[in-house]
């Protein structure tokens, strides 16, 4: 495990994406774009942030949400295959969680793969449950979404 201490959480910027989009496409089948990402940049409602590890401040994983009328909706996260395991996803929606809390966020929701044991546990450890599953919502392979959602 790293460190909480060993972990910085920062908003990603456009020099980010280089370093974010290898890790994206390590970790989905149907990774978003550079253009998806930078898209991000624009909306005033979308949070895209980093982790980075200290003091090297290599790029470890990143979180994108929105937040709109008291609610926050996880777009993507993902974590470098080195250091999945190790708490930095934790990291990332834990800090997401203080900081939906301090904007006075009231639920919170999420989809992910149905065979992504290891996210779906995350979240579950994290207070996320079940609340529907989504037919074929992925198309690269063709699988089911679970939505996920927390009460704040």
């Amino acid at each position: 495990m790293i460190k909480e201490d060993q972990i910085t959480i920062e908003e990603m910027r456009e020099d980010d994406l280089d370093e974010v989009l290898k890790i994206e496409k390590t970790s989905f089948s149907d990774p978003w774009t550079y253009p998806m990402f930078k898209a991000e940049f624009s909306n005033s409602f979308s949070y895209p942030w980093v982790a980075r590890l200290l003091p090297s401040r290599a790029l470890a994983g990143y979180i994108c949400f929105w937040l709109f009328e008291g609610e926050a909706h996880v777009l993507n996260l993902a974590v470098h295959p080195q250091y999945r395991q190790k708490g930095i996803g934790f990291s990332l929606i834990t800090t997401a969680l203080d900081y939906w809390r301090k904007a006075g966020v009231v639920s919170a929701f999420l989809e992910v793969r149905e065979s992504n044991e290891a996210a779906r546990r995350l979240y579950e450890k994290i207070g996320f449950r079940m609340i529907t599953r989504r037919p074929k919502y992925y198309k690269n392979p063709k699988e089911d979404a679970f939505i996920m959602g927390l009460e704040l």
